[in-house]
């Protein structure tokens, strides 16, 4: 593809970056919950923040290592696909009382890498290429 190169510095690039685990944690003590789970400082979040954190078992095993979102209504959870053990489920294991709903959402999203200065733009990218970005 002829200025394939120069795209990341001129233009925008992007590409399917393939499936991933995918959980969401809403309710008011979703940050608090998700903060015992994981070696990032959750609650020390504001909504549109984020935070890079290990999530373990029990016996201290590394179970993902994910991307961790504060949303308006909880935390978005974004980790590479492959735990012996779904997310979801693991933190479903500890919920007892708390006010939260725990969702997995791995089959309702991808991902998509977009890279280059009009990387903020990705919709009307999209649109232009021919593809849907609904």
């Amino acid at each position: 593809m002829p200025g394939a190169a120069e795209a990341p510095t001129t233009g925008v690039v992007w590409a399917d970056a393939g499936r991933r685990v995918a959980v969401a944690v809403r309710g008011s003590a979703a940050a608090a919950f998700v903060d015992g789970f994981t070696t990032a400082a959750v609650s020390c979040l504001k909504p549109g923040a984020g935070a890079e954190g290990f999530f373990a078992d029990a016996k201290g095993h590394v179970l993902a290592l994910a991307a961790i979102l504060r949303t308006d209504d909880g935390v978005w959870i974004d980790a590479e696909p492959g735990a012996a053990v779904s997310l979801a489920e693991h933190l479903e294991r500890y919920h007892i009382r708390e006010p939260i709903e725990i969702a997995d959402e791995t089959t309702a999203v991808a991902g998509l890498l977009v890279v280059g200065p009009g990387a903020g733009q990705p919709c009307s990218i999209l649109s232009r290429s021919g593809r849907s970005a609904a």
